[in-house]
């Protein structure tokens, strides 16, 4: 009777183990999110709308709510994820994360299509640009709230682990603001201080979320050049090998390598 009742309660924990993570909507993520988004359209446009409403008194402030969010992006939720307690499947937290970012995103950028008359392929750049640049902050969220899974059964005592853990998120904290700052501070340093303004398109200042935004963000009735198409496909070349590299371990450990009976 009780070689019965350790083979069901092991059963039961073989098939706990092996259940499916559900899917959550990430509700609190979304309540912060979209109070940035509302802060970032008062801190980019003001309160005030300008003498001549058209679509040239508009494109500052359109760089502005493009970079304001792109920080939001590459700042605030790692801030948020890398600080949290861990996770269950973390990579499927940081992908449900970005489903959740990048199409609240669009009920903010598309608007514009029509209230300010913009060309369609600008803004589409625009928002891919932003949405691939959260694609890349999430695989590093997803890296970061993962690394520590590799310790589990070793030899570290829970004090070291969780010493290891910490050590782990503030160093992708780390990569992700020098991905925000790097980029635009070599830019301003190598090429000019005025890059920023220039109408010449800097290589190193569109590396960097910030610096894309706001590149992307300038000449609202053009369509975007090859040059920025080209970069924008690069964007997504590294987007899908990061992620790659995230689901690498997964593919290792894949069902067929457990034993049968």
């Amino acid at each position: 009777m009780t070689t019965k009742k350790l083979l069901s309660s092991s059963s039961g924990r073989h098939r706990r183990a092996h259940r499916p993570y559900p899917v959550r909507l990430p509700r609190a993520l979304l309540l912060w999110w979209s109070m940035w988004l509302l802060a970032s359209w008062v801190l980019a446009f003001g309160t005030s709308s300008p003498f001549f409403s058209n679509i040239r008194s508009y494109e500052l402030g359109v760089q502005r709510l493009s970079v304001l969010l792109s920080l939001g992006i590459a700042i605030g939720w790692p801030l948020i994820r890398l600080s949290g307690r861990s996770r269950t499947a973390p990579r499927l937290v940081a992908f449900v994360d970005w489903l959740a970012l990048a199409g609240t995103l669009q009920v903010v950028l598309f608007p514009m299509r029509v209230s300010a008359q913009w060309s369609f392929t600008r803004l589409l750049a625009l928002d891919g640009t932003l949405v691939l640049w959260a694609l890349i902050f999430g695989a590093i969220i997803a890296l970061g709230t993962a690394d520590h899974t590799r310790l589990v059964g070793s030899e570290f005592s829970p004090k070291d682990f969780k010493r290891h853990e910490n050590r782990a998120r503030s160093q992708w904290m780390v990569v992700c603001l020098l991905l925000v700052v790097l980029g635009p501070f070599l830019s301003i340093i190598i090429e000019s201080p005025l890059s920023i303004a220039s109408d010449h398109d800097s290589e190193l200042f569109f590396w960097s979320p910030a610096g894309a935004a706001w590149m992307m963000g300038r000449h609202a009735m053009q369509d975007p050049t090859r040059m920025e198409w080209i970069r924008l496909g690069c964007l997504g070349a590294a987007a899908f090998f990061m992620w790659m590299g995230v689901l690498l371990p997964l593919w290792k450990k894949s069902p067929s390598s457990v034993p049968t009976k």
